[in-house]
């Protein structure tokens, strides 16, 4: 192998980076253990670039910019290896059809807390809208959420919601979302003020309190919906009366057979768990209107077709129902392999929900240096193959095309037990990767999954573990959003992750 050794412009040099030629790109700290973000640039940080038997060896200068004045003719990976103390190792494997382009820009995941917490807006909690929530029988509606819930989960009763969930803090204990007083009357704060003088989010209120006769499907029994409400820093808007009406509206799921085999092959503890939403208009987030189980494990088998109650709210072209569908073995030991996919409705049509199969690890060959061979998931986009230690901090992600199925860690891992799972999407691209600044998000979420419930449980205490992947942020940013979703032409997408496999180096 020809080794060639060349070093990045330092902090201050005379090359400027736009006119660089050939692959280059920045390296900067994302976010840290702490779960705040950094953004500084990383200085010094060993970079390898391999290609048909050439290695440039670079090192970040104080601006976190490396080159290494190659440009690729065919494929090539890409290292970036910082002191292991400081962060998460990452690499990129492409070629020149792959999209990555020549100007890379890595985030690398920190092994330290941040430290800082960010900028504020100058925002201040204030009443936004006040109300007084009716019963389709004409009485007030008392609030009601379960112990250690969140308003918006099933139980909820008098559910009252102006555009976001789950803001509540000591600071602001109603932000966004709430439930009524024992007299019905309901107030949601909003943060507001400071270079925020106003906004206008949808309203939506109900009792999400419904289960099917085969006790599958939560749902809302009643509710009341308003598209636009604004509301003012300076005085909250009063909406009167809201009456609450009976939810009437059906939406059929159909899961074909890439999902039921997949289910099926999990035996008695196979489970599909659906979250149906809407996305109402931006910059609101996402409504729930249902959860629906499914799977061996609670109806037996995948149940083909499942015609889950909603509340008829009317669709417009920036307004659709979608939803997000996992499939996994609740009776797994560690953590479960999981496929997941976001399927849109065409409105007037059903939803249609498939799956792809996860990528399993075949063999794990252990080293100080490990590699791991994989079955690639037929229609992925990417794969990326993750590695961490006992303590299930991430040591070094691997980003790698569609049909790739092999990697090697490219440094030398410490004695000691690490996990190693792969990651596949058919939406995203290995830049979308290379720029997160995080683990795949599947990966992250199922990280602090809590164990999945047995048989006999409600529908509701499996929606309660699998929720907060709901919540696991998108490879490319967002809040809420576990797989991408497009505000234009929206696609299904998919994604899987294998079941992690343990192993040591000696």
């Amino acid at each position: 192998m020809l080794a060639l050794t060349a070093v990045a412009c330092g902090q201050g040099g005379s090359l400027s980076p736009p006119s660089v030629e050939g692959l280059s790109g920045y390296v900067f700290a994302g976010f840290g253990t702490d779960g705040n973000f950094s953004g500084q640039p990383l200085a010094g940080v060993l970079v390898r670039y391999e290609s048909a038997g050439e290695v440039a060896t670079v090192t970040t200068d104080g601006d976190g910019f490396f080159s290494t004045r190659r440009k690729p003719a065919g494929p090539f990976a890409v290292h970036v290896l910082p002191h292991p103390g400081l962060a998460a190792a990452r690499s990129v494997y492409g070629d020149p059809g792959t999209g990555l382009g020549l100007r890379l820009r890595f985030y690398l995941p920190l092994r330290r807390p941040v430290g800082s917490s960010p900028r504020g807006t100058g925002n201040r909690p204030v009443r936004a809208v006040t109300g007084t929530l009716v019963s389709p029988q004409g009485s007030v509606q008392p609030g009601f959420v379960r112990p250690g819930r969140t308003p918006g989960d099933p139980g909820t009763v008098g559910f009252v919601w102006w555009g976001a969930y789950r803001f509540q803090s000591a600071t602001c204990p109603r932000c966004y979302s709430s439930v009524t007083g024992h007299d019905g009357t309901f107030e949601i704060q909003g943060l507001m003020g400071g270079q925020t003088p106003g906004r206008t989010l949808p309203f939506f209120a109900g009792n999400y309190d419904g289960v099917s006769s085969d006790g599958l499907i939560a749902h809302y029994t009643a509710y009341a919906f308003l598209p636009a409400v604004g509301a003012l820093s300076s005085r909250p808007t009063d909406l009167g009366a809201v009456q609450l009406v009976p939810s009437t509206g059906v939406l059929p799921i159909h899961y074909d057979g890439t999902t039921a085999a997949l289910a099926g092959s999990y035996g008695p503890g196979g489970v599909v768990y659906t979250f149906v939403q809407m996305h109402v208009a931006p910059p609101a987030d996402f409504l729930e209107l249902a959860e629906a189980a499914n799977g061996p494990l609670l109806a037996g088998t995948v149940v083909p077709v499942q015609s889950v109650p909603v509340p008829p709210i009317s669709e417009a072209e920036s307004r659709y129902l979608f939803v997000t569908s996992f499939v996994l073995d609740a009776r797994a030991r560690d953590l479960p392999e999981v496929a997941a996919t976001r399927a849109f409705r065409v409105p007037g049509q059903p939803v249609r929900v498939s799956h792809i199969q996860p990528p399993r690890i075949l063999r794990v060959q252990s080293s100080n240096r490990p590699s791991f061979l994989w079955t690639p998931s037929p229609g992925a986009t990417v794969h990326a193959v993750s590695v961490l230690d006992a303590l299930f901090s991430e040591v070094w992600t691997g980003i790698l095309g569609a049909h790739d199925s092999t990697a090697a860690v490219p440094l030398e891992l410490q004695p000691g037990v690490y996990r190693v799972s792969v990651f596949a999407s058919d939406a995203l691209l290995p830049s979308d990767l290379v720029g997160s600044g995080r683990l795949p998000p599947l990966v992250e979420a199922l990280r602090d999954m809590r164990p999945l419930p047995g048989s006999g449980r409600p529908v509701q205490a499996i929606g309660d573990v699998l929720r907060p992947l709901l919540q696991a942020p998108a490879a490319t940013g967002g809040r809420g959003q576990l797989v991408p979703v497009a505000l234009t032409s929206p696609r299904a997408v998919r994604e899987a992750v294998g079941r992690p496999v343990e192993f040591r180096v000696p």
